[in-house]
């Protein structure tokens, strides 16, 4: 213990009340004492985040922009970014344990490499983590979006350490990051919980993964962009609804547009985001079955406008269809910051293998 109090990670706030022999001296945290960089490496944008050993957001900035660059000039910009952050808020580079790359899966998470999937089909091979964290002289995690969300929710004290939950993550995909006891399940390369690509209807659309009628196919926000240019809707956001299918580029403005709509009750939009509810809240009744999960949060940028309504849906599905629904109720709620619930997660990963390491 002192010699936390020596790096300064915590300090002295005085004593506790005598019991009958020495007084204890009391200890907290000094969340200032270390910080983490996040970044969340999106088909359309980057997210960077910085965090404090609390998990508080002390900076922040979003850069358009990734899927069409390769991926050595995007890790310079990174580098770059995380330079400027550096500055700008006055950190002592010594202070920064690390940085955490979120991005959606599959990923080889001993390697620090993201594998081939669109947009991202140039970094199958890129050594992502070794690269960066060459550049930036700073240790590097890569983990997957969904399960760092998962990780910063728990991280940032938002769900009791003794309960399984999943943090449900739409971004362009939908992917499950689970914890179970404060210890993030990965499976063997930190894939699991990939219910987009689970099939719910077996004759349904051909995905990039080779299956059929995935959740993520019939339910995420390219599917929902292009069911809307289906019926004439949105053209002024996206030229082929189609290839938004294909490419996953292109398509959160419109789907944000859509999810505005449907809030306003608009009937057309509303019909698409409350059909898309209906199939995610049928992936998370899978999940919740295989797992028996306590919880549901709700995270990613696809729930940020029209999360409420994705909220009703499964909250009503899991109440009346889950296998142990008589032994136990499944709360389903937001994440604090859906938006930015990656990165931070992507900080609090670092920060959890550099002070506190459990998964």
């Amino acid at each position: 213990m002192r010699a936390l109090i020596n790096d300064g990670l915590v300090r002295e706030v005085g004593t506790a009340l005598s019991t009958g022999g020495k007084r204890r001296t009391l200890l907290e945290i000094t969340p200032s004492a270390r910080c983490a960089i996040g970044v969340h490496l999106g088909p359309e944008s980057m997210v960077f985040v910085v965090t404090n050993m609390a998990g508080g957001m002390i900076g922040r900035v979003r850069c358009e922009g990734t899927a069409d660059s390769p991926p050595d000039l995007v890790v310079q910009r990174i580098a770059s970014e995380i330079d400027t952050l550096i500055l700008s808020l006055g950190l002592i580079r010594s202070a920064v344990v690390g940085i955490g790359i979120a991005a959606a899966g599959p990923l080889d998470y001993p390697a620090g490499i993201i594998a081939a999937s669109p947009p991202f089909d140039a970094w199958a091979t890129y050594p992502l983590r070794d690269e960066l964290a060459e550049l930036t002289g700073l240790p590097v995690v890569v983990d997957n979006d969904a399960t760092a969300a998962a990780v910063g929710e728990f991280w940032g004290g938002r769900v009791d350490a003794p309960l399984s939950f999943a943090c449900l993550y739409m971004g362009a995909g939908i992917g499950a990051g689970i914890v179970i006891n404060g210890s993030a399940f990965r499976g063997s390369a930190s894939n699991a919980g990939e219910i987009g690509h689970v099939s719910l209807d077996v004759n349904g659309p051909l995905c990039y993964c080779g299956n059929r009628g995935c959740l993520e196919m019939l339910a995420a926000p390219a599917a929902v962009v292009a069911s809307a240019g289906e019926r004439g809707l949105l053209a002024e956001y996206v030229d082929d609804p189609r290839a938004a299918l294909a490419t996953r580029t292109g398509i959160m403005r419109a789907f944000d547009e859509i999810a505005r709509r449907a809030v306003r009750r608009e009937p057309e939009a509303l019909e698409l985001i409350q059909e898309s509810a209906r199939y995610v809240a049928a992936g998370a009744l899978g999940l919740v079955n295989l797992t028996d999960l306590d919880l549901i949060v709700l995270a990613g940028p696809g729930f940020a406008i029209a999360g409420a309504l994705y909220v009703d849906a499964i909250r009503k599905h899991l109440a009346t269809r889950t296998f142990a629904r008589a032994i136990h109720g499944v709360e389903v709620r937001f994440s604090s910051n859906p938006r930015d619930a990656a990165a931070l997660g992507a900080s609090a990963l670092v920060l959890q293998q550099s002070l506190a390491p459990r998964s």
